[in-house]
């Protein structure tokens, strides 16, 4: 290899077409239309052949190295968000992530442009080279013959061997918030890192097991009623920068970035308890045509949120679902309360449809679609409630459907979608509490033809216990579980609210089969308004995920905060790609008890896996832990509070 080819590697031509002593490849894209990408860059020297492509979501390099056969020691630099690298793959699944990761990762971060289609790594390369592998590329390089090379196995192997055991450090990640509130999603330094080993010991054992894989985990999120978006947009026009920070702080899924990673929005169709008026969308009555459907009702403010939010993350999960029907279509008349008529069945399909449809005309497509929300508000931690189970509200809309009526109009519905080119809009029954699942919840997917046309059910926290879930699940294991509704109430305790979150929405949750985690409304103000004027909901005021003062400043709520630990565990590696997946785990040992654990798989295309673990520690004090995986252990202390680590590896159990 001559020193001009070593200089094109690390100072790129103009032209968009390199050589080697060997072979030559014009590049299909010019090496400066790299910079930035937000999949990043992988060079390396396979098989002869030349190509510029992509593969496995990112943007691919292949040049022919020497007319040698196969060998050497692949190296892939693969970005995983826009802002860094998350770690980094060589041919072998014997190197799964090194110290050096972090500081290759931001050295391509900053520098993409400056890569080109050469390089090689030959086979026996030292950890102290490849520790300083940027800085003394040029002089390595230049200092092996490519007849050095060995198979990629084998140079795997060596490699391995070589590097010592302190440069094979994994990174955790771990982000951190106290009960005390000293810390709030606080991601730790590098100090923090530790080793996978087979020795040390804590008080408490965690197991992964990632043989064990069940349910996709959706997200996390909240409502975006119109008293939201109304809040919202008012800091918006006093403070336009303090709004996009919030914003960004709530649904930004870069990794690294000191956001909750919200991905999960529900959006109600029509007015809601949290609205300025009662309106719906075709209040002509008897308009069995919906010839006057239109949803112009809908405030402005609430679509220029839901693009504010779209812009920050374009993947945002929208969830559609009526408070109530067109007042006509009720035998009360009007829309605060009353009873569903069956012979209105195919009229409010078409009145879903049709409102699924005028979002996907204004660029929001909608990931799902419930039937009707069941109201009852009553306090995780209170008896008393404002009305009985799925009775009708006469204070604010609501409705109350049969069984067989929701199923009906779910399969009405479904028809609509299928034909219209709307088939992935997923649709969702019942939307009520826990204490139902048994009863209700199971009956509506025995009705006739609803198990073809829901493709799960909604749960709310108000009655009963997250356990129930598992009623529904044992009687239909291939339907869906959402849980979409729970509320804080103004001026209640930040770390007792916290641990019941853990334990039964966000970590408890997922344990028994729930696919998201949503609390009530994404924004009020501090004393839980503006409200329907009227009504009997919300009487002790409930808390929005985040909140507005009256001079204008935000309040993150411990909603927050909870939310944002579990997300950041399932979260997308490549932004766009699958999010994470539970998988199995177990707490064992002395202080089993103080923690409440979750553990989670995301992958892409390729073999690179992130494993994340959500941890609870309600116990007294900081409980040191041994975290087992694949028969080795890394020993971290668990302060009392919340903690979210991730860590690299192999889908295929290396």
């Amino acid at each position: 290899m001559s020193a001009a080819t070593t200089d094109n590697w690390l100072h790129p031509a103009p032209s968009s077409s390199f050589s080697t002593a060997s072979s030559s490849l014009s590049a299909a894209i010019p090496t400066s239309s790299l910079a930035g990408k937000a999949r990043g860059v992988s060079v390396f020297a396979p098989a002869p052949g030349r190509r510029v492509g992509s593969t496995h979501g990112e943007t691919v390099i292949r040049c022919q190295a020497a007319p040698a056969p196969r060998g050497g020691l692949t190296l892939d630099l693969a970005t995983r968000t826009h802002a860094s690298l998350s770690g980094i793959i060589v041919s072998s699944p014997l190197i799964l992530q090194t110290s050096a990761a972090p500081k290759i990762a931001r050295w391509v971060g900053m520098n993409a442009s400056l890569l080109t289609l050469y390089a090689t790594m030959p086979a026996h390369v030292k950890a102290k080279v490849y520790l300083s592998f940027f800085s003394h590329l040029s002089a390595y390089i230049n200092s092996f013959s490519l007849a050095l090379q060995m198979t990629s196995h084998a140079a795997s192997q060596r490699f391995h061997d070589e590097v010592s055991a302190k440069d094979k450090t994994i990174s955790l990640n771990p982000w951190e918030t106290t009960s005390d509130e000293k810390t709030r999603l606080e991601l730790l330094p590098a100090s923090s890192n530790v080793n996978f080993s087979k020795a040390g010991n804590g008080d408490a054992d965690i197991y992964v097991d990632d043989s064990q894989v069940f349910q996709t985990i959706y997200g996390f999120g909240a409502s975006m009623t119109d008293s939201a978006a109304y809040v919202l947009s008012k800091l918006k026009t006093s403070d336009a920068g303090a709004y996009n920070s919030l914003l960004k702080s709530a649904f930004d899924t870069t990794t690294g970035a000191k956001s909750a990673g919200l991905n999960y929005i529900r959006i109600p169709l029509g007015a809601s308890d949290f609205s300025p008026n009662i309106y719906n969308f075709d209040d002509e009555k008897n308009d069995m045509s919906l010839s006057n459907f239109s949803i112009d009702d809908i405030p402005s403010y609430v679509f220029a949120t839901l693009q504010d939010i779209q812009s920050i993350n374009p993947n945002i999960l929208i969830h559609l679902l009526p408070w109530s029907p067109p007042g006509w279509m009720k035998d009360s008349g009007v829309m605060d309360g009353g009873n569903f008529m069956s012979k209105y069945n195919d009229q409010l399909a078409n009145y879903l449809y049709k409102s699924a449809q005028a979002f996907k005309s204004k660029g929001f497509n909608p990931y799902a679609i419930s039937i009707q929300v069941r109201f009852i508000f009553c306090l995780y931690h209170s008896t008393i409630c404002v009305n009985e189970v799925l009775n009708s509200n006469p204070t604010l809309p609501s409705a109350v459907y049969k069984t067989s009526t929701e199923a009906a109009v779910a399969v009405s519905l479904r028809k609509l979608f299928n034909s219209n080119n709307m088939a992935n809009v997923k649709i969702v029954g019942y939307e009520h509490n826990w204490d139902k699942a048994a009863a209700y919840a199971t009956q509506l997917m025995r009705e006739n033809g609803a198990s073809d046309a829901f493709d799960g059910v909604a749960f709310h926290c108000y009655a009963g216990n997250v356990g129930q879930q598992d009623d529904f699940h044992n009687a239909f294991p291939d339907k869906e579980i959402y849980f979409t509704e729970c509320t804080g109430t103004i001026g209640s305790d930040w770390w007792s609210d916290i641990q019941f979150y853990m334990k039964n929405l966000f970590i408890g949750g997922p344990q028994h089969w729930s696919q998201s985690g949503l609390m009530w409304n994404l924004a009020v103000d501090t004393d839980g308004n503006p409200k329907l004027a009227g009504v009997t909901s919300c009487a002790s005021g409930c808390r929005g995920v985040l909140q507005i003062t009256s001079s204008g400043q935000s309040e993150l709520s411990q909603e927050y905060f909870a939310m944002a630990h579990a997300s950041k565990a399932i979260l997308p590696l490549n932004g766009t790609g699958p999010s994470g997946k539970r998988i199995g785990m177990s707490v064992n040992g002395t202080q089993a008890s103080s923690l409440t654990v979750g553990a989670y798989a995301t992958s892409d295309s390729t073999d690179n896996v992130r494993y994340s673990l959500v941890v609870m520690n309600a116990g007294k004090n900081s409980l040191k832990t041994a975290v087992n995986f694949r028969g080795k252990k890394a020993i971290y202390t668990f302060p009392k509070g919340l903690t979210t680590m991730a860590w690299f590896s192999s889908a295929s159990g290396n």
